[in-house]
């Protein structure tokens, strides 16, 4: 199943200096969601004050664009990992969301902690802030 999301703006605030930038061209992914396949479809911007290229932040909500799953699907998945054994708990998202996962991606997941391999690097350094 299919679910379209459209998140195209033609103007959006840069992070670093907060000032408008004009849509420059669009994006679109494709990520394994609980209801199926969620393809998202996005603007990319560029700041001539900053000399920067950023999407959407609004895409973000759905999961990183350097990954293939969104934030909903991840956390499905280890809640199932945490009572299941890998191979049980890959069928069982199969079953629930249509979606193939084999059980060494689980396993990678649940090795390097909760959502470590799904964050950004500016993501990540804020986990650890609050790590510590």
């Amino acid at each position: 199943m299919f679910k379209k999301v459209t998140e195209v703006v033609k103007v959006a605030n840069c992070p670093t200096c907060s000032r408008g930038a004009k849509r420059h061209s669009n994006g679109r992914k494709k990520m394994k969601d609980i209801q199926g396949v969620l393809e998202v479809y996005y603007s990319k911007h560029y700041c001539v004050y900053c000399a920067k290229n950023f999407v959407n932040p609004a895409v973000q909500t759905y999961g990183p664009l350097k990954c293939r799953s969104t934030w909903a699907f991840v956390r499905k998945a280890l809640d199932l990992m945490n009572n299941l054994t890998l191979e049980k708990a890959a069928e069982q998202l199969k079953r629930d969301t249509g979606n193939v996962m084999s059980p060494t991606t689980l396993h990678d997941w649940k090795i390097r902690g909760d959502f470590s391999t799904f964050l950004c690097e500016s993501d990540t350094e804020k986990k650890e802030e609050e790590l510590t």
